[in-house]
């Protein structure tokens, strides 16, 4: 699953794949994936929100039902603080989440989970699809398109989990941010222990969508894993 806002930074750039064509969209889109990648391998800070980061989050409404829990900022190890998230949970604590304004438009993008010790649930309501590092086996993602509510979104996150047993609460903003340093150790885990050339073709399958077959192989060569070499030994 990755990071939080830093792992939806491509989503305007694969949304407008028209454009993509140009060399320099290929080397932004390029550079933007190599960063994710690169913070999807590493720890994440949070911190809490200053003057910068306050506009960021004026005016965003958690979703109904849902009872706001703060606001922090997450700061990639070793990078810039990545972006401003207000995180929220409902009155039992089973589905909890978090919304921020991403990419050039500053869209908003509300992201619902549920969670037992071993399986994760997320449903992401998104004005485009794509835009995501590859995910494991036991995170099961949903994208929810604009055309449909956020009130919609979560009736369908509810019922998706409604049979789920020992589901993870989160109550307070610690234990939202404790749960996601969680799931986060369990991603890069996971990663790290794939193949380098598989997960870089599940990364891009997943990130760039219906255009894969048009981006993916160009992408690809420009983000090829190195390969140790072989060396005799005498």
């Amino acid at each position: 699953m990755g990071g939080t806002v830093a792992g939806l930074v491509v989503i305007a750039l694969v949304a407008g794949a028209t454009a993509l064509r140009t060399r320099k969209r290929i080397a932004r889109l390029e550079a933007l994936i190599r960063k994710g990648r690169e913070i999807a391998l590493g720890g994440m800070k949070f911190e809490p929100v200053d003057a910068r980061w306050q506009p960021f989050l004026d005016g965003l409404d958690v979703p109904a039902g849902m009872q706001a829990l703060g606001d922090f900022v997450e700061v990639p190890e070793g990078r810039e603080p990545s972006g401003a998230l207000r995180g929220f949970a409902s009155p039992d604590g089973t589905t909890y989440g978090w919304l921020a304004r991403v990419g050039p438009t500053k869209a908003t993008v509300t992201v619902l989970v549920s969670a037992t010790e071993t399986e994760v649930y997320l449903t992401r309501h998104t004005p485009a699809a794509g835009g995501m590092l590859a995910a494991p086996p036991w995170a099961h993602r949903v994208a929810v398109p604009y055309s449909r509510t956020i009130a919609g979104a979560v009736g369908d996150h509810r019922e998706r989990v409604a049979s789920a047993q020992g589901l993870v609460t989160v109550k307070t903003l610690e234990d939202l941010q404790a749960e996601l340093a969680r799931v986060r150790g369990m991603t890069i885990a996971w990663r790290q222990a794939q193949p380098p050339a598989a997960l870089l073709d599940a990364d891009l399958r997943s990130m760039l969508g219906r255009h894969y077959d048009t981006l993916g192989a160009r992408l690809a060569k420009r983000l090829a894993v190195e390969m140790p070499q072989a060396r005799v030994v005498s």
